[in-house]
């Protein structure tokens, strides 16, 4: 017997949960391929027609057959579970399930796409996904599913007004018109009819950045990403976690844990104790949990939460998300478009290369401009602090990155003039101030030239608030 994760995220577009496709808990199952979930062409089940409508997985009143049933009667396995609840933009849901290298060999997996009445994502194909070999050695999965592979059950007319599509609040489900169709690749909703009985429409508009077609295939059109993980679960002592090239789940429960996911997408969570958490090569996702942790996402784009405790989040190359919860937490972005957000507690905060967007959070935080060098933008990038409070946080300036700065190390700036607020960026060009912020547009530029038209080697290094006028007391400069 083997213990394994499933690891599901919504990893759709759009602006934020509210407005972004989103899809039911999500039914998977093991079994030894002889799984038929579906077949384009061909009427859905009873039990499919229940999860593409309703999102009903397990037999209820009044609902009796359920893809559930449907598994357990065909024999082919007797691993299956729910991963949830719903999953909005960004949502994360994990299963652990123990399986049978032999009887358990194939993965499938079904979740209801909202809003909608009777779309779908899964596999039809019983043998599309192998997470054993012939020898029982772990192969694992991680895969997307893009807008080009959703699925429309026909077992109701796609012409239902929003008030009774599934996802916006039905009054009472199973409430559209009976299509008698069979499964296929869902064409979106282009001509549905808008509740109030307009013009022909998109349905999903009530959503607006949730329609999908099927021509939405590829990068930026991601709707889920599964993945399923081997498990390695540590001890009451200071254990070594090593993962392999297929994705791994590393707990390291109590202890001073060295967990390292190395390729793959890795989960890694650490427990309690002082522990250090390497996710290497993949997308992976690290969990300090308790204690002072330190955490290196390696490459890819990491997900890093430090939890309880003082950290240290390290998001290294990608797009990283670097979160520091409660504690004193130091966040470095690394390469790439990261977000820190530091949480509870006095964190500091440096985004590195990329344009960042750095969220201090409660107490009083530093944002720190650093690159160890003299300035050059392509180590900066231009970052976005989006809770400045002035009184309490701070802007740190290393002069050996701001090298024109003359000002002493310290609060504040020594030398009169170097630092100061003018109307516009075109104004902020010629000032003969070293740091200066515009209040039209909140940017922040660093002016070694002066006077002298543009800025020299400088460039724009942040962006604050448009409301907020910074002061020099809002600065602290370091050696």
């Amino acid at each position: 017997m083997a213990e394994i994760t499933v690891l599901v995220q919504n990893v759709a577009s759009g602006a934020s949960p509210s407005s972004s496709i989103f899809f039911s808990q999500m039914w998977v199952g093991f079994h030894d391929g002889g799984f038929d979930l579906f077949n384009e062409g061909e009427t859905a089940t009873p039990g499919l027609e229940r999860l593409a409508e309703d999102a009903t997985i397990n037999p209820t009143v009044g609902f009796t057959t359920t893809l559930s049933t449907e598994f357990t009667s065909s024999g082919a396995g007797n691993t299956q579970g729910i991963v949830g609840p719903d999953f909005f933009l960004g949502d994360i849901g994990v299963g652990g399930f123990t399986v049978d290298e032999t009887q358990d060999r194939y993965f499938s997996y079904a979740s209801m796409i909202l809003p909608s009445n009777d779309a779908f994502i899964g596999n039809g194909n019983p043998v599309a996904f192998e997470i054993f070999d012939d020898n029982g050695g772990f192969l694992g999965e991680d895969f997307f599913v893009t807008g080009n592979r959703v699925w429309d059950a026909g077992t109701e007319e796609n012409d239902e007004i929003s008030g009774n599509a599934a996802g916006l609040g039905p009054m009472t489900p199973d409430t559209g018109v009976d299509e008698g169709g069979t499964v296929e690749l869902h064409p979106g909703f282009i001509g549905s009819v808008r509740e109030g009985g307009g013009a022909p429409g998109n349905i999903l508009q009530a959503r607006s950045d949730a329609d999908f077609t099927t021509d939405n295939d590829g990068a930026g059109n991601e709707i889920a990403r599964i993945s399923v993980l081997e498990n390695t679960v540590g001890t009451s002592g200071d254990d070594p976690l090593n993962g392999s090239d297929t994705g791994d789940f590393l707990s390291g429960l109590g202890g001073d844990d060295t967990l390292n996911g190395f390729d793959g997408r890795d989960w890694l969570l650490g427990g309690r104790g002082n522990d250090l958490l390497r996710g290497g090569d993949g997308d992976d996702i690290l969990a300090g949990q308790i204690g002072n942790d330190t955490l290196s996402g390696g490459n890819n784009d990491d997900i890093l939460n430090g939890g309880g405790g003082s950290d240290l989040l390290i998001g290294g190359n990608g797009n990283d998300v670097l979160e520091g919860r409660t504690g004193f937490d130091n966040l470095l972005g690394g390469d790439g478009d990261d977000i820190l957000s530091g949480g509870n507690g006095r964190d500091r905060l440096n985004g590195g290369a990329g344009n960042d967007t750095l969220i201090g959070g409660a107490s009083i935080d530093r944002f720190i401009f650093n690159s160890n060098s003299p300035f050059p933008t392509v180590d900066i990038g231009v970052d976005t602090i989006t809770d400045f409070n002035q009184g309490q946080d701070l802007i740190l300036l290393d002069k050996t990155t701001f090298a024109a700065l003359q000002s002493n190390a310290g609060a504040g700036f020594s030398v009169n003039g170097e630092f100061d607020v003018v109307a516009s960026d075109a104004a902020a060009e010629t000032s003969p101030a070293l740091i200066v912020q515009s209040t039209a547009t909140g940017n922040l530029f660093y002016n070694p030239n002066g006077a002298a038209g543009g800025f020299g080697n400088g460039a724009q290094f942040a962006n604050v608030d448009t409301a907020l006028t910074l002061t020099a007391g809002d600065f602290i400069l370091r050696a």
